[in-house]
Order: C-alpha cells, then structure tokens, then sequence
C-alpha cells in the first residue's frame, strides 16, 4: 500500500470514528496480550501439561480472536457509530498489535516465544488487515456522503426505448456499464457501471409526461476504502462522461437532440442507497433458518481447525473442507439473491 493511499485512509477517519478506533484498538491488545501472557507463564512451569490441558484455547486464540478479532471489534463499533461509519479492521489490528508487544516486550520472560509472536503479529499486519477491511465494507458496504455525489441530467428528444438502445449499444464499452440494466427499477431503465470500477456511474432512464421526450439522469460516486469521497478526478469524470453521453446522441447516425437539464435525482438517489447495503443490511429481511445457517458457516472454521489439529490432512479433511465450502458458498448466494428479489418486490 502506497503511502498516499494510507495517508487517504487515515485523513477519511472523522472525530468520533478516532475515538471508537482507540478504544477498539485498546480491547483488541488487550485481547492479544493477557491470554498470551497467561500462556506463557504457564509454560515456564510445565510445558507438557499446558499445551494438552489448554489445546483447544490455544486454536481458538490462534484461528478466531487473533485473527477475527479486529473484525468483531470493527463490526461492533461500526453498528454502534450513528452514522453507521466503518471503524476500520487494519487500524485496530495496528494498534491493538502495538499495545500487544509494548507488553510482551515488558512483561514476558521467554525471549524466543516473544520474538516469535512480535514477528508473526507483524507480519500479519498488511495480509490481514487488508483482507478484513474488505471483508467489513462487504458486511457493511461504504458510508454514502449525500455531499460527495456529482449529479448530472440530458433532456433527449426521443423516445425511452430509442435512447436506451444508444446507452446499451453505443456507449455502454465506453462507460463501462454492466450489459444489462438493474432489475426492478420501471418505469424507469437504469444502468450501472461495473462493480470493480473506481468511479461508479448510475444512469437512468426516465420517461416523462412529454411525448417524444426523454430524461437521462446520471449520478457518479467514487469509491474510497470506508466511504464514497469527493475529489478532482470524480468532477473531471462527471464531466467527461456526461459531456460524452450529449455527443453520442447528437452525433450521426443518431442525429437526437440533447439537451442538459436541471431538476433533482430523487427517485434514482433513492435506488443508489439501496443497491449500496452490505451483506449485514440485507440480511435484516432472512428467516430465523437462514440466519442460523449464515452463523454455522460461519463458525465453521472453529471446529474445521481443531479437527485438523488433531487428525491432520487425510482425505476426509479434504472432502470436508472443500464440502463446507461449495455448501457455504452456494447457499449463502442463494440466501442473499432470494432476500434481495423480495425486497425488490416489496418496494
């Protein structure tokens, strides 16, 4: 990660999104470091006799609090924040990793143990972190600043179905938009752009009461790693795509009239917000059944890594990761399209 991008990161945090990193960074060293602490004092007495009597501990500290910990944590204080902004996962890992070997370093008295954990703790840093802070915007997706939302609008002489045909079939490559249009949203028709852009552009069109006459309202948003972000480079883009847009409708062989307007994106605004909810927010609408299947794959891992530990990699290990996977990830699919096609319906 480049130091511009880092410093992005941190300059995004507002105030009370810094104190809830602190105090969850602060439980998450805690978390490292008094179990490990425990631990090894524990050794020093009888080595043997901790590592049977504590096994379990030791894969559940290893495979989930170490590792899950800053998500848990991120998870929490992200739902507790009233805006429901990020509190990201790499951060408290930074801190809470910071605390953890100021106290080793003061407290341990087994020096290679100590080495190896600060070593290893470090060295999770970026791997870690950058995973589960993509992991928590998936939960919980990005923080929508209504601010940070460049809005633009064509008045096209045409009909809906005619400038429809030009976006999907002239300009769709060029504004990278998904070759079909988002579901459930008539009687409007809306585009969007691929889900691995930077910029995202939302296009809709709108019928009006006008014969002959159609509105093409365009919304653009750039992506930063918590929360949408205003810059240049998203204001150079609105405009280049929405000047682009006018010209291919008055361009030849489509020789269509179009015209900027003005007027609000209340209808289309309302749709972004929607499409824009993580995994967290959808799943709200799931049955009691489904829940409980989200949380066993879930907690999956826990039983996965002490029967490894114990057995080791044979066949069935094998077939059984491998099953929990493809049943994890097909039915977790299925969950979250059913739930997302109910809601559609619904509105």
């Amino acid at each position: 990660m480049g130091q511009n991008r880092f410093e992005r990161k941190v300059r995004s945090l507002e105030r009370l999104q810094t104190i809830y990193l602190m105090l969850s960074g602060a439980l998450y060293g805690a978390l490292l470091a008094v179990p490990f602490n425990y631990f090894v004092d524990s050794l020093s007495t009888n080595a043997v006799q901790t590592l049977v009597t504590n096994f379990p501990f030791v894969i559940v500290y290893l495979v989930v609090m170490v590792p899950a910990g800053p998500l848990i944590l991120s998870f929490a204080f992200s739902l507790k924040h009233p805006e429901k902004r990020i509190i990201p996962p790499m951060f408290i890992q930074m801190i809470g990793i910071a605390i953890f070997i100021t106290d080793v370093v003061l407290h341990s008295r087994d020096f290679n143990l100590t080495f190896a954990a600060i070593y290893l703790s470090l060295l999770s840093i970026m791997p870690l972190g950058t995973f589960l802070d993509q992991f928590i915007v998936f939960l919980l997706e990005r923080f929508v600043k209504p601010e940070d939302l460049k809005t633009s609008r064509l008045k096209v002489y045409s009909d809906q179905k005619t400038v429809s045909s030009i976006i999907e079939n002239q300009a769709r490559n060029t504004l990278h938009l998904n070759e079909k249009p988002l579901e459930h949203s008539e009687p409007s028709i809306i585009f969007k752009t691929m889900k691995d852009e930077r910029f995202t552009t939302y296009i809709e069109i709108e019928p009006t009461n006008e014969d002959g006459t159609t509105l093409v309202n365009m919304v653009f948003l750039e992506k930063g790693d918590y929360a949408t972000v205003d810059s240049n480079d998203l204001k150079e883009y609105q405009r280049e795509k929405a000047v682009y847009l006018q010209r291919v409708m008055l361009d030849e062989p489509n020789d269509i009239f179009a015209e900027t307007a003005s007027g609000t994106h209340a209808e289309l605004l309302s749709r972004i917000n929607d499409d824009l909810l993580g995994v967290y927010q959808r799943s709200k609408g799931l049955s009691k059944a489904e829940k409980i299947r989200l949380v066993a794959y879930l907690l999956s891992p826990i039983p996965l890594g002490i029967y490894i530990s114990i057995v080791g990699y044979d066949a069935t290990t094998y077939g059984a990761i491998i099953g929990t996977l493809i049943s994890a990830v097909t039915d977790t699919s299925r969950i979250f399209i059913k739930n997302r096609r109910t809601a559609r319906d619904d509105e």
